[in-house]
């Protein structure tokens, strides 16, 4: 059986992608083996963002 790989990440991602990849791996039989990245700094850069301009408290 062929692979299909989709690689996400929380940064970004296209639902078109995501959708392609689902109905590719449908019609033509494949496994499709879907991974997600996940970022750590992501939630630390964002909390410290939202300090700075003040939509969230120490």
């Amino acid at each position: 059986m062929k692979k299909l790989m989709l690689v996400l990440s929380n940064i970004s991602f296209s639902s078109a992608s995501v959708s392609f990849a689902i109905s590719k791996a449908e019609k033509e039989d494949y496994e499709l083996i879907i991974i997600f990245v996940l970022d750590e700094e992501i939630p630390e850069s964002v909390s410290s963002l939202l300090m700075y301009i003040g939509f969230l408290g120490p």
